[in-house]
């Protein structure tokens, strides 16, 4: 399935990954969590990124609804793949290249 991977101090690249918990724990380096960027796509990154002292790879900054931003660093090489209910999917290649060109920055806004 098509996603994005994230290297620490790369550009992002749009690779293709079999849809397997395994898959998504090597391309990360160990056990998942997600991040939520919009109700269709997720980051898929090492749970214990802080324990591993995993360098911050990007850092993604939220607006709340009251106008507030907070920053969430991600920690490590992660992946950007779709989402369609509880499973992860493909992301479309159109959208897969807009997210390419949008995390080609280190703070990247979501929201």
């Amino acid at each position: 399935m098509r996603v994005i991977k994230v290297r620490t101090n790369y550009n992002p690249e749009i690779i293709n990954i079999d849809n397997t918990l395994e898959a998504f724990q090597q391309a990360v380096g160990g056990y998942i969590e997600t991040v939520n960027l919009n109700g269709d796509e997720l980051v898929v990154c090492n749970e214990d990124g802080i324990n591993l002292k995993l360098p911050i790879n990007r850092t993604l900054v939220f607006k709340t609804p009251a106008g507030n931003f907070y920053n969430v660093p991600i920690l490590g090489d992660f992946i950007i793949c779709g989402t369609d209910g509880e499973e992860f999917c493909e992301l479309e290649l159109d959208r897969a290249k807009e997210l390419c060109e949008q995390f080609k920055k280190n703070r990247v806004n979501v929201r």
